[in-house]
């Protein structure tokens, strides 16, 4: 005790005893006791004369101020750069909510200037990326905000399924999937998760982030060697709270825009993707779809036209989900991805028709339900100039005739349609599982003429010669299941009737048919077409009803009627032989069960089992 302490009376011996001892429980951060310690000394040296109560209000003081001072110094913060991932520099300024409060009995505890799962880029695990030049680093300006108070943004749909499982993996973070923390790390496994062929990252991402928000530009080589924009990810929060993991909302590209389906569309069985590749001269758009927190495609497709694609959803259930779209460069030794767009949607589970056929309606190819007639899917839907469409007997293939020439895709609607012949076409008939048996006719621009031509399993060719100018003119075309004959009503002036063509030789002409036998006298067949069986199926019309028959062994089985005055019909059976569908034009269309008639909907101007 120094002499001054020893002239002190008991009161204020006590008071600073009790001064010390509070002192004693104080706990700053940083250099802060060893400041405090030192300015007491120096305090109680020049201030022996003052009051006990001075005293202690001046060390009281003296001791919040600094407490306080480690809440209010170093507004700018700099992180420490993650090794693998480039030098990252978070700048930004942090604001107490609330002023500090002065200790009076207990101490003020240790203040924590807490950020955002935002802002811990640095602390993150290196994305393991192949083909990734992060030998630079992204430099992203950031608002710093308390971890508990971190808002959500648009719900992401990749890496996580939904919130929950965002949610849960926050509440038990896993070391090795430290790259949730950073939107950077994020969205270069998102590209990786993808598995395109021909990815090349390059350069150095820049990453933005706002609050909850962040976007991330990756890069790819162009041609000239220089860097240009692959993909900008736009990410957002799961959840708020600390460990906060970033997701992928969407992707844009200034190269690559995607129409439709707009952001959170309703998706199901096939998904038409409209799309514009502004200054793309050459490339291959191809569209999939995912469900959300896979990297797995449900379905693929690509355009049979530029500036659309459909690609199929079919079969998925409910949930989350997003289309992506890319645009692959042709040029040089090795196709490469120049452009990468995604759009989130909501995929709504399809019910998949006990049976469905296949419709041309308002020149678009469409798969119907034959119990409501409502709208399955849409396919080919660049497809212009279509006459008539013919369904393979295993319901997996569509042909369809065009000026173009015969294509075929597939019902389910995945891949692209594919080119059978380049010939012309206004007619086709397909039969058999795949193209075993084919047919198409063809009438000259000028009107110069028609022909039939064919081609059978057996891998005979050949051409039924029809006019040399019009009429007469073929109007519907069947082939059988065995290769062996054709049917086809053939218009020869105000009337016409059913001409039969064995394919026997590789040339033959109009005058080589044969009429069916019940389609003499007083009604004429207004169509035909063959069952699976090989059974001959024909129309004759009256002039104001259509009767279907059906030809066995020789032996004729009445259908079903109808009322309708039209000379021509379109007939189809489907691959179990006993549905029927019947066209007559003019808005004239039934579906036959087996058992009843049921219109088909309006607009219908051909179809197929």
């Amino acid at each position: 005790m120094s002499p001054f302490d020893e002239q002190l009376d008991p009161r204020e011996e006590a008071l600073v005893r009790a001064l010390h001892a509070e002192a004693e429980t104080v706990r700053p951060v940083g250099d802060g006791l060893i400041r405090i310690r030192s300015r007491v000394q120096r305090r109680r040296a020049r201030t022996r004369w003052m009051v006990p109560t001075a005293s202690a209000a001046a060390v009281a003081v003296t001791v919040t101020a600094v407490v306080a001072s480690g809440v209010l110094t170093g507004t700018k913060q700099t992180l420490q750069p993650n090794a693998a991932l480039g030098p990252v520099t978070l700048t930004g300024s942090s604001t107490p909510s609330a002023s500090p409060t002065v200790a009076t009995t207990r101490p003020t505890p240790e203040p924590v200037v807490a950020t955002s799962a935002a802002t811990k880029i640095a602390a993150s695990a290196a994305p393991s990326v192949t083909d990734h030049d992060t030998s630079s680093a992204p430099t992203t300006t950031a608002t710093l905000v308390a971890s508990d108070s971190v808002p959500t943004g648009p719900t992401p749909v990749w890496p996580f399924t939904d919130a929950v499982a965002a949610t849960a993996w926050q509440k038990a973070p896993q070391a090795s999937k430290d790259w949730h923390l950073s939107p950077v790390a994020t969205a270069q496994h998102f590209v990786d998760s993808l598995k395109l062929a021909g990815v090349h990252l390059t350069g150095s991402p820049t990453a933005a982030v706002t609050g909850s928000t962040a976007t991330v530009t990756l890069q790819r080589a162009s041609d000239t060697g220089k860097p240009v924009t692959l993909a900008v990810v736009e990410l957002s929060h799961w959840a708020g709270g600390t460990n906060a993991p970033w997701g992928v909302v969407s992707v844009t590209n200034p190269f690559l825009t995607v129409n439709t389906p707009t952001a959170g569309a309703s998706v199901t069985g096939s998904v038409d993707v409209a799309y514009s590749a502004p200054g793309a001269t050459e490339g291959q758009v191809s569209a999939s779809v995912y469900s959300a927190g896979t990297g797995t495609p449900l379905s693929q497709a690509t355009p049979a036209t530029p500036g659309t694609v459909t690609v199929a959803a079919t079969g998925t259930t409910a949930g989350a989900g997003f289309v992506v779209v890319t645009n692959t460069s042709t040029g040089g030794s090795t196709p490469t991805v120049a452009s990468l767009a995604v759009v989130p949607v909501q995929l709504a589970a399809s019910t998949t028709p006990t049976s469905t056929y296949v419709a041309l309606v308002g020149g678009k190819i469409e798969v119907l339900d034959a119990a409501s007639g409502t709208l399955v899917r849409t396919l080919a839907p660049g497809a212009t100039g279509v006459g008539q469409v013919s369904v393979t007997d295993d319901g997996q293939w569509v042909y369809y005739a065009t000026p173009t020439g015969v294509l075929r895709t597939a019902v389910d609607g995945s891949g692209a349609p594919a080119s059978v012949t380049a010939d012309p076409a206004t007619q086709v008939a397909v039969a058999g599982k795949s193209n075993e048996q084919l047919a198409w006719s063809y009438v000259s621009p000028t009107g110069a003429g028609q022909d039939i031509t064919w081609r059978t399993a057996a891998g005979k060719t050949g051409t039924i010669h029809i006019s040399d100018s019009l009429p007469p003119e073929a109007e519907t075309l069947a082939i059988s299941p065995d290769g062996t004959q054709i049917a086809s009503y053939v218009r020869t002036g105000n009337g016409g009737s059913v001409s039969l063509f064995a394919l026997t030789t590789s040339t033959a002409s109009l005058s080589d048919g044969t009429a069916i036998a019940a389609c003499a006298g007083a009604v004429s067949c207004a169509g035909a077409a063959y069952a699976p069986s090989g059974d001959l199926v024909y129309a004759t019309s009256d002039g104001s009803h259509l009767t279907v028959f059906q030809s066995h062994l020789n032996v004729t089985k009445k259908l079903f009627t109808v009322a309708g005055s039209a000379q021509t019909a379109s007939v189809d059976v489907d691959a179990s032989g006993s549905k029927i569908l019947l066209l007559a034009g003019a808005g004239q269309a039934w579906a036959f069960d087996g058992t009843k008639t049921t219109p088909l909907p309006a607009g219908v101007t051909d179809a197929s089992w």
